[in-house]
């Protein structure tokens, strides 16, 4: 029988925090960022912001040392949206009218119910001044058109709910005005789940990437009671989608470690998930509703039909492209070939010869070469073999007495110190044929 868990209380350590990530995730106009200093307020009392023509430092950031925001309008486009709810000056709520509060559950846990049920892509943080920023994520860049109506939208819905939003900070703008938000994931202001609890940095990257599809966005930092459950239909709808090698994704970012090593085993070898795979609309919405602990009701256009989006970090612009054979069977465009073997196999002399083939246009072991190019084999030092280039193959036919090449060698040894020689230095750039030697043939 399981016990209900308590949350993790480090979830926004910066330790744990990928700024490479981060930056892709809050991708924000370049060369401007906010500088906020909250315990340097100004002489009136307002707050010391202040527009810097850098790019945002997210490593002083995440630290706490230089507190930074940005505007999400980037060459007109935006990948994140947000709205502002602040807390009233005088009741300082965060609500406009009181009878709005709910008085069994937290503001933390209301809000995030609220924004969930609004649109389940909204993920809430904290903002500087202890109340709530609801960002909203694209994994393409969005026209700003597109993404200003979007958060409009949101901030009309939050307002409906007598939410104190400031519309002056609802981001972006339809023409991307020099408008900017503070930034979270700094100083204890993290991500949320839908129940209120807070998200790891992991947790939160978890939830962005599967945001497609409700049923396992909410299940990130999920704790007992109800994992096994959630689990075996979540498997049920990967499954379906052809991608139950995320399951262990899934597993990974509950709330706390999930040791069921039996219950794994047998959702992967005995298949015990199948009976779920079927699941309709209303079978996620109740699934949806064990996890969060309210009532839930999936939108029409989040249906069981549509297929598991995984994005892929660091590049939401990636699409899979068949590549072109520059060689057959070995050597595409834009990758990368590797060659395995044991040592004393000739690896040198089979890729000396496919360099060779590579720059000729000769078949190499009866493989078309499609596109020829240069060619740079770099060894381990100890390999030491002499090599003898059929000349004859670079040009219409054997090399004529008397001719003359332009040419150059070069010799580059990476180790504690770095050393680089030429046979004719050309000071620089060591593409400059211009600058070569030559080779005079007898």
């Amino acid at each position: 029988m399981t016990e209900t868990q308590k949350p993790q209380t480090n979830a926004g350590a910066s330790g744990n925090i990928d700024i490479r990530v981060l930056a892709q995730i809050f991708k924000s106009q370049k060369n401007k960022r906010l500088i906020y200093k909250p315990d340097q307020p100004n002489s009136d009392g307002t707050k010391n912001i202040v527009w810097d023509d850098n790019d945002i430092d997210w490593k002083k950031h995440i630290s706490g040392e230089l507190l930074q925001g940005g505007n999400p309008a980037v060459d007109g486009a935006a990948v994140y949206a947000v709205a502002d709810v602040d807390r009233d000056k005088k009741t300082k709520s965060i609500f406009t009218d009181s009878k709005a509060r709910e008085k069994d559950i937290t503001e933390q846990e209301q809000i995030c119910r609220d924004a969930w049920n609004i649109d389940n892509r909204i993920v809430v943080f904290k903002s500087p001044s202890g109340a709530f920023h609801c960002f909203k994520f694209y994994h393409k860049s969005t026209p700003l058109r597109v993404a200003n109506k979007d958060i409009k939208r949101i901030e009309h819905k939050l307002k409906k709910k007598k939410y104190n939003v400031d519309p002056t900070h609802t981001l972006p703008t339809e023409n991307g005005a020099q408008l900017g938000i503070n930034l979270p994931w700094t100083r204890g202001r993290i991500a949320y789940a839908p129940t209120g609890l807070p998200l790891t940095f992991n947790q939160f990257v978890h939830r962005y990437r599967f945001q497609d599809y409700p049923l396992i966005a909410a299940a990130a930092g999920m704790y007992e009671p109800g994992r096994h459950t959630a689990l075996i239909k979540i498997a049920a709808v990967l499954e379906k989608n052809n991608k139950i090698e995320f399951l262990d994704d899934v597993i990974e970012n509950f709330g706390t470690e999930f040791t069921d090593d039996g219950y794994i085993k047998r959702i992967k070898d005995k298949k015990i998930h199948e009976k779920y795979k079927n699941i309709s609309a209303k079978g996620i919405s109740a699934a949806i509703t064990d996890i969060v602990g309210f009532d839930y009701e999936l939108p029409p256009d989040d249906g069981p039909s549509e297929s598991i989006k995984v994005y892929r970090m660091l590049d939401p612009q990636y699409q899979p492209k068949i590549r072109k054979f520059m060689m057959d069977g070995y050597l595409k465009e834009g990758c990368m070939t590797v060659i395995v073997g044991e040592p004393g196999v000739s690896k040198t002399q089979l890729l000396i010869q496919m360099g060779c083939c590579f720059v000729s246009g000769h078949e190499f072991f009866g493989k078309k070469v499609n596109v020829t190019g240069n060619a740079l084999i770099c060894t381990a030092e100890e390999d030491r073999d002499e090599v003898a280039i059929p000349m004859e193959q670079f040009g219409e036919g054997k090399v004529g007495s008397g001719a003359v090449w332009v040419a150059n060698l070069a010799r580059i040894r990476m180790a504690n110190a770095t050393e680089y020689g030429q046979w004719v230095p050309t000071y620089g750039n060591a593409q400059r044929p211009d600058r070569f030697g030559y080779l005079v043939f007898e």
